[in-house]
Parts: C-alpha cells; structure tokens; sequence
C-alpha cells in the first residue's frame, strides 16, 4: 500500500521542483520589482505631467500678457476631466492650478484647486488637504512677480499606477504557468538519455549480463562514468556467473566420479563371497568417501569466504606457532609418504591479525600439496620471516614442479594442472589464495633452485610485545 513513509519522489520530480522554486523566486522578484516601479513610474508620470502643465500656463499668460506679467488670464484650463470610464477619467485628470503675482494676490485659479495656505518653498512636494493627498508643484517667473501652483490628486497616481501594474501585470501572470511549462519540458527532455539507459538495463538478460553498447555517441558526458561504472559491473556478473557455472561443472564431476565408484564397491561388496574381498571392497569404498567428504568440506570453506567477501573474524596469532602446530599434525603424514617436513622459524616470534582456523586450513592446504608432489626422501621445508611490516611465509618442495605457463591457473577451482593427480581435489591452490586476499596478503609461485615448487605468502604484521 502506499503510503507517505514508503514515498521516494523521482529525481524528474525532485528536479522540476527545484526548479519551480527557483522560477518562482524568480517570477516573485520581478513581480515586486515591477510593482516598485510601476509606483516610481507613476510619481515620475505626475511630477512630468505637473512641470509641463506649468510651462503650457505661464506661456500661454505670457502670450496673452507680453506686457503686464499680472494681468489676468482670458481663459483657463478646464477643471474636468475628460470623457471615459471613471479609471480613465481619474488617470487623465488635467492639473488644478493657481497663478498669483509678487504680493502673493491671486491672477487666476482653477475651480478645482485645493484650498491651501501659500509658502515661499518651490519645487514639488506632497499635502494632506482636507483629508486628501495632492502632489503640488510650485515655481516662480518673470523675475519673481510670478508664482505658479500646480497640483494633481493622489488618487491620479494612484490610477496611474494601477495602469502600470494592469499593463505590464498581465503578461508578468501569463509568464508563471509559462515558465512552469517550460520547466517541465526541460526537465524531461534533459533526463530523456536517463530513460533511455533506463530501458537499455531493463533488456539485459540477467542470464547472460553483457556490458552496454559503446555510450560516447547517445549518452550524456555526465553519464558516461556511471555507464562505464555499470558495464565494469555487468563483465564481473557476467565472469562471476561464468566461473560459477565452471565451478559447479566441475564440483558435480568431482563428485560423480568418487560416488560412482562408492557405488561400485558397494555392489562388489555385496557380490562378495569370501571375507577378503568385501573388506578391500568396504575400504575402497571408505576411501572414496574421505575423498568425497574432503571435497564438501572444502568446498563450504570457498563458499563462506565468497560469502564473507574478505570481512573475516581476526584476533592476534602468533604464525610461528600455527606453522608449528600445522607441521605436528602433518608428521605421520609425512613420515608415511617417506618425506622430511621441516619448519623454520624466527627466534623472536611475530604477531599478526587473522583468523586462525583458515591460516591453518591454508597452510593444512598446501603443505599436502606439497606432500603428494615429493618424492620418497625428499624434503618439505616451512620457513617464516620477518620483513617490512610483513610476515614472509615460504613453502619449498622437492617435487616436479609447475610449469610457468601453469602457475596464473593453478588458483582457479579444480585446475589440477597438465599432469593432473589421483588425489587432489584441485581446491587446494584455490582456498588458500582466497584466504591469503581475505587477510590482504599476497601469494605467489615460483620454481626452485633445485626443481620443485617455491610458495612465497606475505601477510601484513607486527612485532610481538615484549614480556
């Protein structure tokens, strides 16, 4: 069910708001901008119209009177506005004015001039007369024998600028939806390439992930790291289902060949008339399941270190004493296949962060590597360094060796190499370079001064504590 917990906007969403609100600011500003002016427009439009309506009165008392600067004037400007809607009428209202000579005795005066005392200031400025505002402009002609008074109400500014605001407020309303779709094109036209990659991933086959079509043409430079980005993850699914698939081949022929021989010895056993043969028949068939059961167990221990993806559990070891502790349990072993296992270790031991039970596993792993590859008196030595901030873990053998061309395969699950072996699981190699990454180390191999193989492990340490 929907609910507004659950609710995630898209980003055309997201995007679009922002830019709505950005807009919107935008559009308020020009709205108060445009208001402010449309005021200032409308005082400047009535002090214009006062300073003109001032110059037309004093030439026409001039072009009546050339002589006589007090004489009255034969005709006056009309009081009324002109004809039109009351806002018209109002807007267009013609000055009121008053003209008085030196003495300050009246020449002429409109019917409609305010009644207001009379002051030496000039220029313009703005009275309360009976209980209304007037924007008055006062100057003085002919040398100062003239002084002339011109006056609008406020309610014509006013008018003026409700004008103003009508005529350029409208295409300021029809602007807002404008602008908002203008944004929501923009928006979707911008991330169109962000849905058309959308659709690109939809048809990848999850069965077979192949990375993207080459995306410098048709896809955006500010996508291109992200489409990169994905087709380096489409070629690891894609590898990691390949060497899934691989393993899982090869871990059912591994396992078919040794449960199919348990079923053979079962059925011989049961063939079996005389005691001898059903025991041979018994203890082959135990064989093949230690092979078996050694099999699974490594094949779990791969599986929960892809499954811990390199996050182990560690605690402080001592790897002298693991070392020691791997080439105790290995004695009978070696003793058996008639090889010397040998350990060498550094007087003042080392430290280092890790899970004990996979070092051991890994080095349980490759010293029996080590041991089926060597002959009857030959010689397995362990030996363990100290390095820069490392603890250098090597391996030599006596064997015949790896070929250089075998040893970059020799990690992968069940690649047990041209020459192949009856016992080995394949596995070996391959748990312990997952555990050596796990514990950000390094493993790698080489050939021996005198044949065989040299495994050389570094894994990070430090030194022991004293006391």
């Amino acid at each position: 069910m929907f609910t507004r917990k659950n609710f995630s906007p898209g980003l055309h969403q997201r995007l679009l708001l922002w830019l709505l609100i950005l807009l919107g600011a935008l559009w308020m500003v020009l709205w108060a901008n445009h208001y402010g002016q449309a005021e200032r427009s409308a005082r400047r439009d009535i002090d214009d119209r006062l300073r003109s309506a001032a110059m037309l009165i004093i030439e026409l008392h001039h072009a009546q009177n050339p002589d006589d600067a007090t004489a009255p004037l034969s005709a006056t400007l009309p009081a009324s506005g002109p004809s039109g809607s009351e806002e018209d009428r109002v807007r267009l209202f013609t000055p009121a004015f008053e003209l008085l000579d030196r003495s300050r005795q009246l020449i002429a005066r409109s019917d409609n001039f305010p009644d207001t005392p009379v002051t030496n200031t000039t220029g313009f400025e703005s009275r309360d007369i009976n209980g209304e505002t007037w924007r008055l402009y006062t100057s003085l002609h002919a040398q100062g024998n003239l002084m002339l008074r011109v006056a609008f109400a406020q309610r014509t500014q006013e008018a003026t600028s409700r004008s103003l605001r009508k005529d350029f407020g409208s295409p300021l309303l029809w602007l807002l939806p404008g602008l908002a779709l203008a944004a929501l094109l923009s928006v979707w036209q911008g991330l169109a390439p962000l849905r058309r990659l959308t659709g690109r991933l939809r048809r990848v086959d999850p069965e077979d992930p192949k990375p993207l079509a080459p995306v410098e043409r048709d896809v955006p430079r500010e996508l291109q790291p992200l489409v990169h980005t994905l087709n380096d993850l489409l070629t690891r699914i894609r590898d990691t289902y390949a060497r899934q698939r691989a393993f899982t081949a090869s871990a059912a022929h591994e396992l078919r060949t040794p449960l199919a021989g348990c079923l053979a010895q079962l059925r011989l056993a049961q063939l079996a008339h005389d005691e001898p043969r059903r025991t041979r028949a018994l203890e082959r068939m135990r064989e093949s399941i230690k092979h078996m059961t050694q099999l699974i167990r490594r094949m779990l221990l791969l599986a929960r270190l892809d499954r811990s993806g390199g996050g182990i559990e560690t605690q402080t070891i001592d790897p002298g004493a693991l070392i020691h502790e791997v080439v105790e349990q290995h004695e009978q072993a070696a003793t058996e296949a008639g090889v010397h296992l040998e350990a060498r270790l550094p007087s003042a031991p080392l430290s280092l962060e890790g899970d004990p039970a996979l070092l051991n596993a890994m080095l349980t792993n490759l010293v029996d590597n080590a041991l089926r590859a060597s002959p009857r008196d030959a010689s397995v030595v362990i030996t363990l360094e100290r390095g820069d901030r490392q603890a250098l873990i090597t391996l030599s053998d006596q064997g015949s060796g790896i070929p250089a061309e075998e040893r970059e395969r020799v990690f992968d699950p069940f690649h047990q190499g041209i020459q192949g072996s009856d016992s080995g699981s394949g596995l070996g190699l391959t748990i312990a370079h997952a555990i050596v990454e796990a514990h950000q180390g390094t493993i790698d191999l080489d050939a021996g001064e005198d044949g065989g193989t040299v495994v050389r492990i570094r894994l990070p340490c430090h030194d022991m504590p004293a006391g």
